[in-house]
């Protein structure tokens, strides 16, 4: 009867042990010269991976008259998310089209409502480089900055034809 008992757990007990193995397996890769992570297994090198100690993202500035920034929303150049609106101003600023993009941002900038009461005078794109452990500890300056774009804000006069 035992026997019997055993045999109909062997199959459930190999199951397990086969489903742990394959899902502890991409483990080895973090001791692997040049680790690969494959989707759906994987290492997440996201949180074992060692970060440098600066980290540069592009933002967006705005100055007021007296040249005081003020960091603007990506809301303001996309509607998509965080990161997807990131990776639009860096391509952007790859391709040498931070200026257009500057223009843009400087005319949403003059219609915004909520923003008319800040006197912002221009708009920068930068690339801004923080220091990742002064950031966290709540030095949000920058490091180093790179100007790629500075545009004045202008509200676009509409010719309105009148009778």
């Amino acid at each position: 009867m035992n026997l019997e008992v055993s045999e109909k757990r062997r199959g459930p007990v190999l199951l397990i042990v086969c489903t742990l193995m394959v899902v502890l397996s991409p483990i080895a890769q973090n001791w692997s010269a040049q680790p690969k992570d494959n989707f759906p297994l994987s290492y997440y090198p996201m949180f074992s991976a060692l970060r440098a100690a600066e980290y540069s993202t592009p933002t967006l500035v705005a100055l007021n008259s007296e040249g005081k920034p003020t960091v603007l929303s990506y809301e303001l150049v996309g509607s998509g998310g965080f990161n997807e609106v990131r990776r639009q101003v860096r391509s952007r600023i790859a391709k040498n089209k931070a200026k257009s993009l500057c223009r843009k941002l400087a005319r949403r900038v003059a219609r915004e409502e909520d923003l008319k009461s800040l006197d912002l005078s221009s708009i920068q794109i930068i690339t801004a480089t923080h220091n990742i452990d002064a950031y966290f500890a709540g030095n949000k300056a920058a490091v180093k900055q790179k100007v790629h774009a500075s545009c004045p804000v202008k509200e676009e006069v509409s010719a309105e034809v009148r009778p």
